[in-house]
Formats: C-alpha cells, sequence, structure tokens
C-alpha cells in the first residue's frame, strides 16, 4: 500500500527524485543494531511545493521514537550576493513513532520564488531524552524547476 502510494505521488512530476526503498531503507544504527529505517521521494508539487513523500518505521518498536529530519535548501543568488548558491530553508521533522508498521507522511516547504533548484537533506535518527541523537548518514537529492 505505501509503495504503491509513493509511485503514485512520484509519477504527479518528473521531477521526482527517489532516496532509498523499501526493500534498502536508510537506516540508523546504534552499537551494532538497527534502530530505524526510512525511504521516499522528493518532489516538485503542484509548482509550489518542495515535497518530501517519507516513509519510516521504528525497527526497535515500543522504545525512542524514530523520525527523520529534513533540511531543505534553494539555488539562487541571495540579495546582495554575485553568484547563486544553496541557501538555507525551512528545517522540518516527521513525527516520532515507536511502532514497527510503515508510517507516511509529506513534508514540504514553498518553493523559493527566485530559485532554480531545490534539495533536501534528509537522515532518519532515534530521540533519545538527555543524550545526543544517534541518526543514519545523511541522503541529499536534488530537482531543478
Amino acid at each position: 500500500m505505501v509503495t504503491a502510494l509513493l509511485v503514485l505521488l512520484a509519477s504527479e512530476t518528473a521531477t521526482a527524485v527517489t532516496w532509498y526503498s523499501r526493500e534498502g531503507p536508510l537506516r540508523v544504527v546504534a552499537g551494532g543494531t538497527t534502530l530505524g529505517a526510512a525511504y521516499g521521494n522528493f518532489y516538485n508539487y503542484a509548482g509550489s511545493h518542495a515535497r518530501n513523500a517519507v516513509v519510516w518505521r521504528d525497527v526497535r518498536p515500543g522504545g525512542d521514537g524514530v523520525f527523520v529530519d529534513n533540511k531543505f535548501y534553494f539555488w539562487y543568488t541571495p540579495v546582495g550576493g554575485t553568484s547563486p548558491t544553496f541557501n538555507a530553508g525551512r528545517s522540518l521533522q516527521t513525527p516520532r513513532t515507536t511502532s514497527s508498521a510503515w508510517r507516511f507522511t509529506n513534508v514540504q516547504t514553498l518553493l523559493h520564488s527566485r530559485g532554480t533548484q531545490a534539495r533536501v537533506l534528509a537522515k532518519v535518527c532515534e530521540d533519545r531524552a538527555w543524550r545526543p541523537d544517534p541518526c543514519s548518514s545523511t541522503v541529499i537529492r536534488t530537482f531543478s524547476y
């Protein structure tokens, strides 16, 4: 069901870029133990939003919550600048889950009006109270608009 939903969403635009998959997800590992997993599609939604369609789960349910951290960037020349660069946009996180069932949500932000490319840096993490959160490596995906 979730995989079919991602395929349907990705077909909305030719600019969708997939990151990992249900069969080979991005994983957060600590002490040799996999804690959480995620995958998704990053794409231009309706010509107005950079959307990351995220699917994630807690591999060891019932403990600390697992979430996906998303940082958006846009390629444009800043006011007073002389050349384009990736400029930071919003940083958004999915809700935490302690369930082993795959969850789905869209994380999105408005496209920058002067931008020509959107980028997301995404990583899956486990939320640990009063300690640093272990996270996966960061996946980077970009599309032009």
